[in-house]
């Protein structure tokens, strides 16, 4: 098992001086990984909230290692393994077989990934890094550098993505329905609806990324489920 305590502490620590907060619902998720199955966990001593306007549309959906806020009554599941975590919210379960999809998923889902730069995880981290922030090129060069492979790192963002830097480690961005972009990878195809998102380096340039792609109805939540993240990071 990986640094658990660390990621989720991570991805969604509320700052002590939010305000407009609201209770929402702990969903514990199972995983799977490297190390094999691993249950719930079940909310002991959680206090999980969120922005008060939203907050009655909203759960906090909790793996041993991330956790995200997502449209009430989806399904979770989270993987993990070497080279980081992911933890999938969908409206319909999928559990296991998200280990091994036949094809990524181009309906409504929140997920969040954790990827390590220090192992395999650093490909995803060039990967990221080549498109959003050109002060951290020196990592995707060196990742590139490597007699290992590294397909998929392209230098500048994608053509129909909207980006905007927050500084040289992070960023926001919005992929439009029906294409290829930053918004896209993991367990996600192209879908409908367009894929809204954050994505931000630690110290160590580690790579935490979010992305939520939710039908019309339910789109407002997206901007509360990505900020959510970052405050927390």
């Amino acid at each position: 098992m990986i640094r658990a305590g660390l990621l989720l502490a991570l991805v969604l620590a509320v700052p002590a001086a939010a305000q407009d907060r609201a209770p929402v619902p702990f969903v514990g998720c199972a995983s799977d990984g490297q190390m094999g199955p691993v249950e719930a966990p079940d909310g002991k001593g959680q206090s999980p909230t969120a922005p008060a306007a939203v907050a009655g549309r909203l759960a906090y959906y909790a793996s041993g290692d991330l956790a995200v806020l997502a449209p009430r009554g989806w399904h979770c599941f989270g993987l993990y393994g070497s080279n980081g975590a992911g933890l999938y919210v969908t409206p319909e379960p999928h559990g296991e077989a998200l280990l091994d999809l036949p094809a990524p998923l181009p309906g409504p889902i929140v997920q969040v990934h954790f990827s390590y730069s220090g192992t395999s995880g650093r490909f995803e981290v060039a990967r990221v890094i080549a498109r959003l922030f050109p002060a951290r090129k020196a990592f995707a060069d060196a990742v590139l550098a490597e007699d290992t492979v590294s397909e998929g790192i392209v230098f500048g963002p994608f053509g129909t993505d909207m980006i905007r830097l927050l500084n040289d480690h992070e960023a926001r961005f919005e992929t439009p329905a029906g294409q290829d972009g930053m918004g896209i990878g993991g367990r996600m195809a192209p879908g409908r609806d367009p894929v809204l998102g954050y994505a931000g380096l630690t110290a160590d340039e580690d790579l935490l990324w979010v992305g939520a792609r939710l039908p019309a109805s339910e789109r407002d939540l997206a901007t509360a489920i990505v900020a959510d993240v970052r405050a927390g990071s």
